[in-house]
């Protein structure tokens, strides 16, 4: 028996699927199909059976939907105790004070125009007298690994960034620092899009 692709489409749980037709017979197999291209076998007709509907799904037991509905509530009550736990071992009420000294961002300062030969100890150096620096982060190009001419600083307080956002306009290795408050980055807002 020679079988040949017909562009015939199966249906078997609820899955298309292509499927190929004997010549002169169809196969019990595909007794649920549909032809899409209406090609015609060895004795000229094309018996495509009458799509029968799904069957709708047995509905669950009323005590059985019970029981998932209370599994999921205890779930969601479980969760809402890890919440509050967590916001408890967080110290999420310590006041406005206590999150700005948290926030890394709120404590520290972009620096502008910073000589590529600088190093993190001569940035640091320059802003040592603001307060105490935490970190000098300066940028490198991820290709050639040569900076870009900007730098970070993250103070120990906000004080610190206050005091150094007064260094703008100073001179740092005969260049002319711009010196502003860091930026906060929002997740999904660039403007780039």
């Amino acid at each position: 028996q020679v079988l040949r692709p017909s562009r015939v489409v199966v249906r078997a749980g609820g899955e298309w699927s292509a499927g190929f037709r004997a010549l002169g017979a169809v196969p019990a197999t595909m007794g649920d199909e549909k032809s899409t291209s209406g090609a015609e076998n060895e004795t000229g007709s094309d018996k495509v059976a009458s799509e029968q509907p799904a069957k709708a799904p047995e509905s669950k037991s009323k005590a059985t939907e019970d029981e998932e509905l209370l599994k999921i509530k205890d779930k969601m009550r479980e969760l809402e105790e890890m919440a509050k736990l967590s916001e408890v071992q967080q110290g999420s009420g310590s006041g406005a004070a206590g999150d700005a000294d948290d926030d890394p961002d709120a404590r520290s300062v972009y620096v502008g125009n910073v000589d590529y030969s600088a190093s993190l100890e001569e940035v640091a150096a320059h802003f040592q007298d603001c307060g105490t620096v935490n970190r000098v982060t300066i940028p490198v190009h991820k290709h050639n690994g040569h900076p870009k001419g900007f730098a970070y600083i993250e103070f120990a307080e906000v004080d610190g960034m206050k005091n150094a956002c007064l260094l703008d306009d100073s001179f740092f290795k005969e260049r002319k620092l711009k010196v502003t408050t860091k930026r906060h980055n929002l997740p999904g807002m660039s403007t780039t899009d």
